[in-house]
C-alpha cells in the first residue's frame, strides 16, 4: 500500500513500519490488508496502529472511514 496516512496531525512517514493495527499484530503487508480489511467498513471509526520509528514503537490513533 503506498497511501499516505494521517494520524492526529501526524503522518505515518516513508520507512515507519506498522506492527500493529488495534490489538492484532502485523507481520506482513497481507497482514496489514487483511487487518484494515477486517475493520467496519458500514462507518467511520477509530483504530490505533503500532509504529516503529527510528528503532522506537509509539502509537498513532486514526480514523478509518468506508471507501
Amino acid at each position: 500500500m503506498n497511501i499516505p496516512i494521517v494520524c492526529a496531525g501526524q503522518l505515518v512517514k516513508p520507512g515507519d513500519v506498522i506492527v500493529r493495527v488495534g490489538p492484532q499484530e502485523i507481520g506482513s503487508m497481507a497482514e496489514l490488508r487483511q487487518a484494515l480489511q477486517s475493520q467496519n467498513k458500514d462507518e467511520k471509526h477509530r483504530v490505533t496502529l503500532g509504529i516503529v520509528r527510528d528503532r522506537q514503537e509509539r502509537e498513532m490513533s486514526v480514523v478509518l472511514t468506508p471507501g
